[in-house]
């Protein structure tokens, strides 16, 4: 800043030389010292919220423990249908999406309910909502992620939980504009956030923890279609009802595209069972 005020300073004056202009007292002053840097603090940062990165962190463990829930979920699910196919018994793929998206939400609520703890009972992070709100927030953010997770683990097998990994926390953390603003990230990244759940997580949290839970904290339009980009709302998801809206939408998106899949699965199955069933009895 002083640089600045020193250079335009002396374009300054150099101008006034050349058009042999008198200054008055108060304008060379003025002259003296031009650009000024004028801070006005709109939301304090208190002394126990990492300095203003709370939200980051907090967001951050929960896409990574939706991660290894969701891995975690997957194998035991699938584990389990091995074992019962191995008694003759062949559950559906729906059933088994079913029985997993029940266990992501339990998982959820059981890490939910240790995150804030920890942060809140343990660290004594600063929050101004109350600690039931951002508690039904973990739950829905750390659901999302394991649901995420696991829709890319059952559509791509293990291979899923890579993709999930490079995908939601790698460039996640990249993107998601927690550590630097959005603007200053380059044009793919600031694109890229549109489709993160972390982004989303950060803004609600940060709207839980400073802004007093308000839904809309930090909003630059109003109305809740906003947070539907894709139906021509704004890419910038910026308060609580925006993410929840988002996270939601991604939540009932990836619950639906594996019921999809399941669904034709399913239908696959049914119609190699009658075929194996004439291979049989021409065998005997």
């Amino acid at each position: 800043m002083d640089a600045v005020s020193a250079a335009t300073s002396e374009r300054l004056s150099s101008a006034a030389a050349e058009q042999g202009a008198q200054l008055t007292p108060e304008v060379a002053a003025v002259i003296g010292d031009p650009v000024r840097a004028d801070v006005t603090e709109a939301q304090p940062v208190v002394s126990d919220s990492g300095n203003g990165q709370s939200p980051f962190f907090l967001a951050f463990l929960v896409n990574l423990s939706g991660l290894i829930g969701g891995a975690a979920i997957y194998f035991l699910v699938a584990g389990a249908a091995e074992r019962l196919e191995a008694q003759g018994l062949r559950p559906s793929s729906t059933g088994l999406w079913t029985t997993r998206l029940l266990l992501g939400l339990v998982y959820g609520a059981l890490v939910a309910g240790a995150e804030s703890w920890v942060a809140f009972g343990v660290l004594g992070v600063e929050h101004e909502a109350s600690t039931a709100q951002v508690y039904l927030f973990l739950v829905l953010a750390t659901t999302v992620a394991a649901s995420v997770t696991m829709l890319f683990a059952v559509a791509f097998g293990a291979a899923g939980i890579g993709i999930s990994a490079a995908l939601n926390v790698i460039l996640g953390l990249v993107s998601s504009g927690g550590l630097a603003p959005l603007e200053a990230l380059p044009p793919f990244y600031q694109a890229y956030a549109d489709w993160l759940p972390l982004r989303s997580v950060i803004d609600g949290l940060r709207s839980l923890l400073f802004y007093d839970g308000a839904l809309e904290a930090a909003r630059l339009e109003g109305g809740w279609r906003d947070s539907l980009w894709f139906l021509g709302g704004r890419s910038e998801a910026a308060g609580l009802e925006d993410a929840v809206w988002m996270l939601g939408a991604l939540l009932v998106s990836a619950a639906a595209l594996e019921y999809l899949i399941s669904l034709v699965r399913d239908l696959f199955v049914r119609r190699e069972r009658p075929k194996t069933g004439k291979v049989a009895k021409a065998a005997g």
